[in-house]
């Protein structure tokens, strides 16, 4: 049986792409999972995964539009790709090569490898962006032009969406809950609602 996984870091973000690349695959959209979630936040902890565990059987195949929608840390992925082969399920994708084309004995081998490579070069990318992005605002700041970072999450975004999850995201901080919890409800990292709480002092209960 062929199911998917997609996922997108925000609640702003669209899923449709992600669909119709499995759908050319054959994927009945009845069997894709989604969440809306970061990449960091563990597998088991995301409702779609979860889901998606408990419809599994062995030589069941999964289709992701690229591996990082499973996860974005490297030792978590190569985990859960372990884990499928364990159970003989297979895991297409259009960032690796077909595993089952490659001997069993060496699946593990190769998972890693191939892991390790796109984990590399996402880092790089990530760092050469930041260095461009360094490079921008040194030149902005020469020209009297740098206006900084603009908050996507207050109670004065540019996106009404994101107004509304700000001020939900007050709410939850005053009502107590967890922030494991509000990142989960409203699709942000930990971090960032960290950050929220810790830039919006004044409009929490003390």
């Amino acid at each position: 049986m062929k199911i998917g996984y997609v996922r997108v870091s925000t609640q702003e973000q669209n899923l449709a792409m992600q669909i119709e690349y499995l759908k050319s695959k054959g994927v009945n959209e009845k069997l894709i999972f989604s969440d809306k979630c970061s990449g960091t936040v563990k597998a088991e902890e995301r409702p779609g995964f979860k889901e998606m565990l408990s419809k599994l059987r062995a030589e069941d195949e999964i289709y992701v539009f690229k591996l990082d929608r499973l996860s974005r840390e490297a030792k978590s992925l190569k985990e859960i790709l372990r884990d499928f082969n364990n159970k003989d399920i297979h895991v297409f994708s259009s960032d690796i090569p077909e595993l089952e084309q490659i001997p069993e004995t060496m699946r593990n081998l190769v998972t890693d490898i191939v892991v390790s490579i796109l984990s590399f070069t996402a880092e790089t990318e990530r760092q050469f962006i930041k260095e461009r992005q360094r490079a921008g605002i040194i030149e902005a700041k020469k020209n009297n032009v740098y206006k900084g970072k603009e908050i996507q999450y207050s109670a004065t975004a540019r996106d009404p969406q994101k107004r509304i999850v700000f001020n939900n995201i007050i709410k939850q901080l005053n009502d107590g809950v967890a922030i494991s919890k509000i990142a989960k409800d409203n699709g942000l990292t930990r971090r960032t609602i960290y950050a929220i709480k810790e830039r919006s002092s004044d409009l929490l209960n003390q």
